[in-house]
């Protein structure tokens, strides 16, 4: 079975800055298995999970004809034994990945990030794949491998990936399968063989123009060759998540990425740049946008969080304010909205439930409360649990992992003691 989730033909949302981690499994998907159905995660973090039998792939999370959506989320240090550190894709499936970062994944055999081998289409638009690995001596697409599918790379930064054999950064494999690259950086990627890309001249990738690939060796690229830009560091910052809700690479001020994306209006359609950047920051910043998931200068957006746990005694519990966190201080009003839902508590029995509210916060204001109702009652029980959770923030993001808050209502009643009356012969109690 799964060793986080399982999903067959059915539907899984993650979308309260929520965590999937530390699963172990010893078939596929550590994290999550979907098998049909649907799965997305928004704001949300898949990390240390394992898929670690003989043969197992998907160590985040393992999909099989299924629609796919990751949006501003983080899938980081999952461990797949064969193939697919943080995806494994398989089966006619649709994958959209948007504002989000895979990194340090790892497997065995290929796909170190994404090993993407079933048909149908992935998409992956102003996102960081970054530090992943297929660490066999036969590894390959450290960053992301396919075959028999096709891959979209839209303003994507593929950077510091590693494979033992080939393709550090991206494999293409024969078998009808087609990566489309624009305004996408591929870079500082190692392998023995085809660093960068690999791609042969039988089933070379495609370019739909301003791309930024570093070392073209063993990387066939037909279509649009339009400011292309090769042979080039592109001079990243580290990797980080300042200004970014999900880790990125910031360009540094003398990167021929900058100012070299596509010249039509960015959000315009056909192949100009999305609107905004990884980090929800505006583009362009200066004349014309820049290559890769992030532009650089801008002011991203401030970040929402709430703290981890809560826990109170039942009776002392009463009527609790639970802190949402602006950092830092917007000069914009920010609003998000608050609501509950249980976990072993019931509502109305044990606590209120917290209908949908809305949070503002004026310019310069950065803490706001989310008042939750306990009922103290007098019922010996194990400690009970629920959520409290951040959803549809404007002029703000979603921390990922920190958008929620699990309350522990700890009992404090004790048992009752009686004595029942004695029948039979009197004791002779010493006088």
């Amino acid at each position: 079975g799964s060793g986080g989730v399982a999903t067959f033909a059915g539907g899984i949302n993650n979308n309260v800055g929520g965590a999937i981690s530390d699963n172990t499994t010893a078939t596929n998907g550590g994290g999550v298995n979907v098998q049909g159905g649907s799965f997305s995660m928004t704001v949300s973090f898949m990390g240390n999970n394992r898929a670690n039998g003989a043969s197992s792939t998907g160590g985040g999370v393992a999909i099989a004809g299924a629609g796919v959506n990751l949006s501003k989320s983080t899938l980081s240090n999952n461990t797949a034994t064969t193939f697919g550190g943080g995806i494994k894709n398989i089966g006619i499936s649709t994958i959209n990945i948007i504002g989000s970062s895979l990194s340090g994944n790892l497997a065995g055999n290929g796909g170190g990030g994404i090993d993407n081998t079933g048909l149908g289409a992935m998409t992956i638009t102003n996102s960081t794949i970054s530090g992943n690995s297929a660490t066999g001596p036969a590894g390959s697409g450290g960053g992301l491998r396919t075959q028999h599918a096709v891959v979209n790379l839209f303003s994507a930064t593929v950077a510091d990936n590693s494979a033992g054999a080939s393709g550090g950064g991206v494999t293409q494999l024969a078998g009808a399968s087609d990566v489309f690259l624009r305004n996408t950086i591929v870079a500082n990627n190692t392998a023995p063989v085809a660093p960068d890309c690999s791609a042969g001249a039988g089933n070379p990738a495609t370019s739909q123009g301003h791309n930024l690939i570093e070392n073209t060796s063993g990387c066939s690229l037909v279509g649009d060759p339009t400011g292309n830009v090769t042979g080039q560091d592109p001079q990243l910052g580290p990797l980080a998540d300042t200004g970014c809700p999900t880790t990125c690479y910031q360009l540094l001020p003398l990167s021929p990425a900058l100012e070299t994306a596509n010249p039509a209006a960015p959000g315009s359609g056909g192949n100009a740049t999305p609107a905004d950047d990884q980090r929800g920051a505006v583009r362009p910043q200066g004349p014309r946008a820049d290559i890769g998931s992030v532009e650089q200068g801008g002011t991203a957006l401030p970040t929402l969080s709430m703290s981890a746990t809560f826990g109170a005694p039942e009776g002392a519990f009463g009527t609790a304010n639970i802190a949402v966190t602006l950092s830092p201080a917007s000069t914009q009003t920010v609003t998000v909205k608050a609501a509950s839902y249980r976990l072993s508590a019931q509502a109305p029995d044990d606590y209120m439930t917290v209908p949908d509210i809305d949070l503002t916060f004026l310019p310069t204001e950065t803490l706001k409360h989310v008042p939750v109702t306990v009922n103290n009652d007098t019922l010996v029980e194990s400690d009970e649990s629920f959520v409290v959770y951040i959803y549809q923030a404007v002029n703000a993001s979603i921390k990922p992992g920190s958008g929620h808050t699990v309350l522990t209502i700890q009992n404090d009643d004790l048992p009752a003691l009686s004595i029942a009356e004695a029948s039979g012969p009197s004791p002779n109690f010493p006088s």
